[in-house]
């Protein structure tokens, strides 16, 4: 099993003291993206219908590939502007819903106890 490998091991906990380094609201660029990819993932299935995959599967594998490329690359940027619209749209009124109910507020606090875990 790939689970039980040391390099895998090691590795896995390498990337994570990696990330674990990075604040992520200093990545903008990352959060942007990545509401956009969630959304993507929930709504992707709308489309498959209508990239006519069946139809370029019987014929050239290069035509294949550049077409999910293509098609890949567009529904992202599709969601992405659809999450970007989203976004912008909603953030006044979440906004004005936490200033209205400022009881709902929560925070996330990391604590580290002795042995830095």
């Amino acid at each position: 099993m790939l689970g039980n490998n040391p390099f895998t091991i090691v590795e896995a906990v390498a990337l994570f003291l990696l990330f674990k380094k990075i604040s992520s609201k200093e990545i903008k660029i990352v959060n942007l993206l990545s509401g956009a990819g969630f959304m993507v993932y929930l709504l992707h299935a709308n489309f498959l219908k209508y990239l006519k995959i069946e139809k370029f599967a019987t014929g050239n594998t290069l035509i294949l590939v550049l077409h999910l490329l293509v098609s890949a690359i567009a529904i992202y940027l599709i969601y992405f502007i659809i999450n970007l619209i989203y976004s912008f749209v909603t953030k006044p009124l979440f906004n004005y819903l936490g200033k209205k109910f400022k009881f709902l507020k929560y925070e996330i606090k990391e604590e580290i106890n002795e042995t830095g875990i």
